[in-house]
């Protein structure tokens, strides 16, 4: 361990680091209220996080073939469906409910329901195998795909006990954590497996699953099973609607690179997983350092001034609409000149998915930080239904693309009609807060 001046460690010296690389005064100037001072926390440790994540994204990829860049996409997509599976969305109750007691008995009840929910997966996926294994996907990715989720799925539920007690600095170091850890451990494994990508990110997340557990222990102990089915009686339209849709959601958003590699081939998966991984940077780093304290500050307009949500939704999707429409042209502009220079012929259909996806990302920056919305003003059927059309999209673009042989337009029908979805999912929504606000 590395000390400066026999005081700080390595890791203090880059949490402090990331507060003086947003700015190098005190924030408190900057920022007066709560809302802005919560987010400026999360952005600055997000921030930080997605720059490590995106530089050494670009780093690796020129290190590691696009097929195995492929095969690391098709194992986020993995994890990434099966956490929302594992908690059931469950983890809105943590934040929503007015109960501490309740809130608390919900962590550790979503801890054991986790853990079940990944043994019945592992239990299918080893019922299954030799389908996946016919379309190109191998049990040992399915294997660590279960594993990996439920300890990501548990680190989320943590974060969400944090968001509800404002540890926003807690959440921005974790980020910042998790970020570090799969950069150097991807690197590190480059030198001993091919699948090093995928061994990497699953080592970081368990480092992430355990520093929520030393933050939260104080919390962890054995649930109120009788106090857990009432909540969750209460709150019943969350597995009704949120989770169904939750699930939905997450399917249409990543299925993309599993379908690219069963009708495609892993290289074609894995040049578009890092085409839309570069587009995406600044639609996670505003997306996370927005919704959770959106979600926060709205659920406290509509339990207590409910005709402020119009105007305070509209200036937050507005604003994020502008900061992305600036950052997407710098990114197709200098951006694809520099990353043509820097990537080899192998990568060649990257610039031309950046442009293409664009859209769809522009799209998704206008509700996806304000998606709780969908929540708390209890239109779960409008989110299962905007949920239900996007996965059709996916499946409609992947069966055009193969009956052209061509995936430029199953990204191109991805994209656009996509975006379109989340524009016409933000006005709605939007037009029904306006009603609140008629109502004073």
């Amino acid at each position: 361990m590395i000390m400066f001046d026999g005081k700080i460690t390595t890791l203090e010296f880059i949490f402090n680091l990331k507060h003086k690389f947003i700015v190098k005064f005190n924030p408190k100037l900057i920022f007066t209220t709560p809302f802005q001072k919560n987010i400026a926390t999360l952005f600055s440790g997000t921030l930080l996080a997605q720059l490590i994540n995106v530089i050494g994204a670009l780093f690796l990829a020129k290190l590691y073939a696009p097929e195995f860049y492929g095969a690391y996409s098709v194992f986020l997509s993995f994890v990434s469906i099966l956490t929302i599976v594992n908690s059931l969305k469950l983890e809105y109750v943590i934040i929503t409910d007015n109960s501490e007691e309740k809130s608390k008995n919900m962590v550790n009840a979503i801890l054991i329901i986790v853990l079940i929910v990944s043994v019945i997966h592992l239990f299918l996926f080893a019922l299954f195998k030799d389908f996946f294994f016919k379309h190109g996907i191998f049990y040992i990715l399915l294997l660590l795909s279960s594993i990996t989720s439920m300890f990501l799925s548990n680190a989320k539920l943590l974060e969400s006990y944090a968001t509800r007690k404002s540890w926003f600095k807690k959440i921005a170091n974790a980020r910042v954590l998790m970020a570090i850890c799969t950069v150097l451990f991807q690197f590190i494994l480059f030198y001993y497996s091919k699948n090093g990508l995928i061994y990497g990110y699953a080592g970081a997340v368990l480092v992430l699953f355990i520093f929520y557990i030393l933050i939260s222990k104080n919390i962890i102990k054995k649930p109120d099973l009788a106090l857990f089915k009432n909540t969750v009686k209460y709150h019943k339209n969350i597995i009704r609607f949120a989770y169904p849709s939750g699930l939905i959601n997450g399917v249409a958003n990543y299925i993309l690179p599993i379908l690219i590699l069963a009708y495609f081939s892993a290289a074609e998966s894995g040049v578009y997983a890092l085409g839309l991984k570069v587009v995406s940077v600044p639609l996670f780093i505003i997306s996370s350092s927005i919704s959770q304290v959106y979600f926060q500050k709205a659920s406290d307009f509509f339990n207590h001034a409910k005709y402020k949500l119009y105007d305070f939704t509209k200036k937050v999707a507005l604003t994020n609409i502008l900061i992305m429409l600036a950052i997407l042209l710098v990114i197709n502009t200098i951006g694809i000149y520099l990353l043509e220079l820097f990537f080899d012929k192998d990568w060649e259909n990257l610039s031309i998915y950046i442009v293409i996806l664009s859209f769809f990302v522009l799209g998704q920056v206008a509700f996806s930080p304000i998606s709780s919305l969908i929540v708390i003003i209890n239109k779960m059927h409008i989110g299962l239904i905007f949920n239900i059309t996007l996965a059709f999209i996916n499946f409609i673009a992947i069966y055009i693309g193969q009956l052209y042989n061509n995936i430029v337009y199953t990204v191109l029908i991805f994209s656009i009609v996509g975006g379109l979805s989340y524009i016409i999912l933000l006005i709605y929504f939007l037009s029904l807060l306006k009603t609140y606000k008629k109502e004073v």
